[in-house]
């Protein structure tokens, strides 16, 4: 009995020393993600950043990847190395182009010696688009930010396993912006008063005005955009 009870309790030190050792070694592979993963943008024309991501990485020292979108929908206007390696003379981009006929972003860079292997999680690189494609209230279009053929290395040269993950992108217009400029102003209150008490067929009648698409412009759609008046996306 004695010699049982022994036998099992080096049999657990040696599984939980086991397990112990495989939890050590289990290899962490890094997320390189669009971010923010959603960006919502409500004004046709308008500038914005988003950037790649690298996180829980460990001796990274060369990065490279593509990134596609609709370019119906945005073109792309910059990209530029982030802030997790440091810039030029201690690394340099051997890659920054952007495809707008094809919608393809393509960006490369390396750390330069004596610089040593970064650690951690950071912004690799940042993207400007400009939003070149709009609707009205309430139709939304949509894309995704399809980050691909992603390629990490350490020193030596070897390649390391990542996790890609996608950012989405969305048009979605401000309620009671008629005209598209990304505000609710005077303008937008004109529209809809001009149109008001029209009907399909009428010489005043404008669908756009028509918010809760009921075939009449009346006090529920001028609401709509009184209710938002001052706003901007």
């Amino acid at each position: 009995m004695k010699k049982a009870v022994i036998t099992a309790l080096m049999l657990t030190f040696l599984i939980s020393g086991c397990m112990q050792i495989i939890t050590v070694n289990a290899l962490t592979i890094p997320d390189v993600a669009v971010n923010p993963l959603n960006t919502s943008v409500g004004k046709l024309g308008k500038l914005f950043n988003v950037s790649v991501t690298i996180a829980s990485v460990t001796n990274l020292y060369g990065y490279e990847f593509k990134l596609s979108f609709n370019t119906t929908l945005l073109q792309a206007t910059k990209v530029f190395n982030g802030t997790f390696f440091p810039a030029y003379p201690s690394s340099y981009t051997f890659e920054s182009k952007i495809n707008n006929t094809e919608g393809t972003i393509w960006f490369a860079e390396a750390l330069l010696a004596p610089q040593t292997p970064k650690n951690g999680s950071g912004v690799l690189a940042k993207i400007t688009f400009n939003s070149t494609y709009s609707t009205i209230y309430p139709n939304t279009v949509s894309c995704a930010l399809h980050i691909y053929d992603v390629k990490l290395s350490d020193q030596n040269g070897n390649p390391m396993p990542s996790n890609p993950i996608d950012g989405f992108y969305t048009f979605a217009p401000l309620r009671g912006d008629l005209n598209k400029d990304g505000k609710v102003d005077i303008v937008d209150v004109v529209i809809v008063a001009i149109a008001f008490g029209s009907t399909s067929g009428a010489s005043n009648w404008n669908p756009d005005a028509d918010f809760n698409k009921d075939g009449i412009v009346d006090i529920f759609d001028v609401v709509l955009v009184t209710s938002n008046y001052g706003k901007s996306g």
